[in-house]
């Protein structure tokens, strides 16, 4: 009767403790950043979906940022780049894990996560993203270092 008694308090809380950790994740937790000797450094945790995620802003307009290596260029959607002034160029195609699409190249003033900005950065204007959705894809990430250890992504500003 113990034995149960104590197994069922353990499946309890841990059922209690998971849901709350899963409810405090937000994309505003997810992002921790500091300044040493001038340089800036950006940790990035892992989501419950596996993803690297965090808020930063477009043009000052905030987003929801998912770290994407694998895509080509910073991608946005319709609704981002209109209240943030993104101006669409060129239609181009798009290849997609759900297959290929059409979007628009554009070129953001700015781009902000946890304190590192950067200007000018090629981007792709993607319709079937959410409306706050920014994919961070390798036209930001290959201008700074960047490491990843267990659950952190490490964001680094180069001098």
């Amino acid at each position: 009767m113990y034995v149960l008694a104590t197994f069922i308090f353990i499946a309890t809380m841990t059922l209690v403790f998971s849901n709350k950790i899963r409810l405090s994740y937000t994309p505003e937790t997810a992002l921790l950043s500091t300044t040493v000797d001038g340089i800036r450094y950006v940790k990035l945790l892992k989501g419950p979906s596996g993803h690297y995620t965090g808020t930063g802003s477009i043009n000052g307009y905030s987003g929801e940022f998912i770290v994407d290596t694998g895509a080509t260029d910073v991608a946005i959607s319709e609704q981002m780049a209109k209240k943030s002034g993104v101006i669409p160029k060129s239609m181009v195609k798009i290849q997609t894990a759900n297959g290929e699409t059409k979007g628009w190249s554009a070129l953001l003033d700015s781009i902000e996560i946890g304190g590192i900005v950067e200007h000018r950065v090629r981007a792709t204007i993607v319709p079937s993203l959410k409306s706050k959705e920014v994919l961070l894809g390798m036209s930001f990430l290959e201008r700074l270092d960047f490491s990843q250890e267990k659950n952190t992504l490490t964001l680094k500003k180069r001098l």
